[in-house]
């Protein structure tokens, strides 16, 4: 398992060969995909290193490891960052942001929570600060967790745990939440029974 990680993690880094180099890399992600048949890592670890697989392939295929629409992060982004930047500052500052976003409903609905307690351009940075491949595709978890969160805290910091802790945990993981939370729920605060079921399900 370990190994896989080490050849994908030097595929990324190879995102810069030349035409050849590129062709025996893709030749090598497929090999990998065929070995992944028949290792005995459990299915959360064979989905993680599909994930930097498509990842690497991203890269040789667009020259970026973002696996979101340039375009639709930009038009999204851009408006934002423009209410306190000159054009040309919030160009640059949303074009760099998108290169590394991994998740755009993620990103929409942290920059919301952060937006109530910061500046336009403070929640943005915010949202793109924590938009990374530990909270990609886990939206339904930020979302359990703000929630309850919410409920002791102010929007800012309750969207600011909600996204550490969704980090701990694997996409899956709602499921344990759910079940968990009520029992912690039962004999403390919610926000510290959020803490202690984000724990329990890691």
């Amino acid at each position: 398992m370990q190994r896989i990680v080490w050849i994908i993690s030097a595929l990324l880094l190879s995102s810069q060969a030349i035409a050849t180099t590129k062709q025996d890399i893709r030749t090598k992600l497929r090999e990998l995909r065929t070995d992944l048949q028949d290792t005995d890592a459990n299915s959360q670890e064979l989905s993680d290193v599909l994930q930097l697989l498509n990842e690497a392939q991203d890269i040789l295929i667009t020259g970026s490891a973002s696996p979101v629409d340039f375009t639709d992060c930009y038009n999204y982004l851009y408006p934002l960052y423009d209410r306190n930047y000159s054009s040309s500052q919030a160009s640059t500052k949303a074009s760099t942001a998108c290169r590394s976003i991994q998740d755009m409903d993620v990103l929409e609905y942290s920059y919301e929570k952060f937006d109530k307690g910061l500046s336009t351009a403070n929640a943005v940075d915010k949202a793109v600060s924590y938009n990374n491949r530990d909270t990609r595709g886990k939206l339904p978890i930020i979302e359990f967790a703000y929630e309850k969160y919410d409920r002791g805290y102010s929007s800012m910091n309750a969207i600011e745990r909600a996204l550490k802790g969704a980090a701990t945990v694997r996409k899956d993981a709602l499921a344990c939440l759910k079940m968990i939370f009520p029992q912690h729920d039962r004999t403390t605060s919610s926000t510290n029974a959020m803490d202690k079921t984000f724990k329990d399900c890691q």
